[in-house]
């Protein structure tokens, strides 16, 4: 993976996604034990907005590798996106646990926080479904 990684970076940092997910796959073809890879395969799926593959994968690398906060900051980021904020947020404060001091765990959290009263407070407006509002 060592020769690789350069690569796989590269194509990240390019967009080239597509491209990334298939060298990364083969790389796990190569060695399935390494959590880097499943975690750059959810990046890849991630920003191809491929969520429920990003988030297979990511579960994947905390297997692997539990200790893992930047593994955890990603899966809550990826659970956020589904509006599953619960979940979310036990997993970003097992981030918090083991990376206290990232300020990329505390960014993720605030952007929970914000997203979750968001919903909560555009639920508010519609009212509740069914009901006609007379004033609007």
């Amino acid at each position: 993976m060592p020769d690789q990684s350069f690569k796989i970076q590269l194509l990240l940092d390019q967009g080239r996604f597509e491209e990334a997910e298939v060298l990364i796959g083969e790389c796990i073809g190569k060695d399935a034990e390494d959590p880097l890879l499943f975690y750059l395969m959810a990046n890849a799926r991630l920003a191809q907005g491929h969520l429920h593959p990003a988030e297979e994968a990511v579960r994947e690398s905390i297997r692997l590798d539990p200790e893992s906060d930047w593994a955890h900051l990603t899966l809550s980021r990826i659970l956020c996106e589904q509006s599953r904020f619960h979940e979310a947020e036990t997993t970003i404060e097992k981030a918090l646990e083991l990376a206290p001091s990232d300020p990329d765990n505390w960014a993720q959290k605030a952007s929970l926080a914000n997203r979750r009263a968001g919903r909560m407070s555009a639920g508010l407006r519609r009212g509740p479904p069914g009901r006609r509002r007379d004033r609007e």
